[in-house]
């Protein structure tokens, strides 16, 4: 998560983001459970290295992205 290009998500930047968002993101990330959060009218999707596995090839490019992109297969109109 470090390392992602967050200034070209709709977060931007972890140091703007909001309290109770890096709470979130601090208990995920210190979670060996797979773990995710949505953020905001984006939903932008932050999760862990355990649902990485989850994700499998759809990580790393899932990191920041809109949910409902990131799972269009099961996607509900």
């Amino acid at each position: 998560m470090r390392s992602h290009a967050w200034s070209a998500t709709p977060l931007g930047l972890p140091d703007g983001w909001p309290q109770p968002l890096k709470t979130l993101v601090s208990v995920i990330l210190g979670s060996s459970q797979p773990m995710f959060v949505t953020w905001g009218p984006e939903r932008t999707l932050l999760y862990n290295d355990a649902y990485a596995e989850i994700l499998a090839d759809k990580h790393p490019s899932a990191m920041g992205g809109d949910l409902l992109d990131v799972w269009s297969e099961i996607s509900v109109d």
